[in-house]
């Protein structure tokens, strides 16, 4: 706003100066015809160009204001309101890495060097798009923080906020030459129209000093639910569009056990006590695996359900069902930040399932307390975000996926309920699940959700909008009415 001004001020200073020349012509007695007739010319012209070079200065301040709004928005930015270079950003928490058991005041353990760094850092030198692909746990997001850290210390991070916030990330990606795009869990995006192939391609685009990288990772959970082709037709448009994406990168795969040469690095960070423990389990668990403790809290968790009947060493099935119904509203395809009041919503179903009242359930801020309360420093069950809003530790809900059978899934009062809270990203992705499972009523419900949210915020032309409206038209034809999706 300050530079709007300032410039504004400028113009109108110097075209006021023009337009005034006649003026100081005769307050100096200059009488040259060559000088007043340049002076005559110059303020004529000043006097119809002032207007629109004001216009235009207006209109281009407005759009820079509102780029900066839109990163202010939609990308992690410092206090001072600015994208951060990598270097500036040295705490792996804030890039998705899970905490692991504080030491020495620590909670972060030294990095283990992997076998694909080597080559990994080497992909970071070109304009690239590297995928880092492994289970929960795996170290993957660890892994990709300090190669991107140790080559990149000074090309801008860009970092999306929130689900709906892709489109002004990439748009933010697009005005810096030197800048790593950073998707923490891509999958988050996947039903997002923005995020394409072209898009992506777009932006590695080469060009002189221009150096861009994306940096994505993805929970072999999800590259599994993505590696097969659906029959319907809406699900095999949005399977396409994330292959054609996932085609672009360069793969690196982590496996979650430490291979024989990963663990003898490791033998040289003993000195501290996590990785020296950590070791001695390396045989059935991944170092990075039990460095988050997520064997011991799929343990706690399958515990809390015991009846709570000695006072002594109280039990919280209440805790337990918050934590399995954000666990659900995951795998239905909520993928941002849950509201606490959703969960305070439906966790009674989940409750009831596993005997309800003779569970001796915990009062529900006890229950709270239980699920987002730190064990040892390392991830919570459910970990707060901003005020209202948890995020459940994502190695449950693979565990949970792994262990589901296939035909189970999240009972429909849960998705109705859960739509009722969800933006249009969230109704899109959870339409897209459904329909994949050919449940076309709630894939209707969320699709048509969807659609009036995109064309009240957007428009009708707007790529979120056209996306929303074809995905429900689509599911009308599967339902047997062909006539209201051609009206769509």
């Amino acid at each position: 706003m300050l530079r709007r001004v300032v410039g504004f001020f400028l113009i109108a200073a110097v075209l006021s100066l023009v337009m005034q020349a006649l003026n100081l012509l005769s307050v100096f007695q200059i009488e040259i015809p060559l000088i007043i007739a340049i002076a005559v010319g110059g303020a004529a012209i000043a006097e119809v160009a002032f207007p629109t070079w004001q216009a235009r200065f207006e209109r281009e301040s407005a759009l820079r204001d509102e780029q900066a709004r839109a990163i202010r928005e939609g990308c992690f930015t410092l206090p001072s309101g600015k994208l951060p270079q990598v270097r500036q950003l040295s705490d792996p928490l804030a890039w998705g890495v899970h905490p692991t058991a504080a030491s020495s005041g620590s909670d972060v353990v030294p990095f283990v060097p992997r076998d694909v760094d080597e080559e990994l850092r080497a992909q970071l030198t070109k304009n690239a798009f590297v995928l880092v692909v492994g289970d929960s746990t795996a170290g993957k997001s660890r892994c990709a923080f300090e190669a991107v850290r140790a080559v990149l210390p000074r090309h801008t991070l860009i970092i999306p906020t929130a689900v709906g916030s892709i489109a002004a990330t990439l748009k933010a990606a697009e005005r810096y030459s030197r800048r790593v795009l950073w998707l923490d869990d891509i999958n988050r995006w996947f039903a997002s129209p923005e995020l394409t192939r072209e898009a992506i391609s777009q932006l590695l685009t080469p060009g002189k000093r221009r150096h861009r990288v994306v940096v994505a990772t993805l929970r072999a959970a999800e590259a599994d639910n993505w590696s097969t082709m659906p029959e319907e037709a809406t699900a095999l448009d949005t399977y396409r569009k994330v292959q054609d994406l996932l085609k672009l990168a360069r793969l690196f795969r982590l496996d979650r056990l430490f291979s024989p040469a990963e663990r003898e690095r490791a033998r040289d960070y003993v000195s501290d006590a996590r990785i020296a423990d950590a070791l001695e389990h390396a045989d059935e668990y991944g170092l990075a695996e039990y460095l988050a403790n997520g064997p011991q809290r799929w343990e706690e968790w399958q515990n809390a359900w015991s009846v709570n009947t000695n006072p002594q060493a109280p039990t919280h099935p209440r805790g337990a069902a918050l934590v399995a119904a954000a666990v659900d509203l995951r795998r239905a395809g909520y993928v941002s930040p849950i509201p606490r009041a959703l969960l305070e919503e439906v966790h009674g179903i989940y409750l009831e399932q596993r005997g309800g009242e003779r569970l001796n359930p915990e009062p529900l801020a006890r229950a709270w307390r239980w699920a987002t309360s730190p064990r040892e420093g390392t991830t919570r069950l459910l970990t707060p975000y901003r005020a209202e809003r948890v995020d459940v530790f994502d190695y449950l809900v693979d565990e949970v996926q792994r262990r589901t059978p296939a035909g189970n899934h999240v009972p429909d009062q849960v998705i109705v309920t859960a739509l009722v809270y969800a933006s249009a990203a969230d109704a899109r992705s959870i339409g897209t699940t459904a329909y994949a499972q050919g449940r076309y009523r709630l894939a209707e419900r969320a699709y048509r959700q969807a659609y009036n949210a995109d064309l009240t915020e957007h428009g009708l032309t707007h790529p979120d909008t056209l996306t929303s409206r074809n995905n429900l038209a689509s599911v009308l034809r599967e339902l047997g009415r062909p006539d209201e999706a051609e009206e769509i």
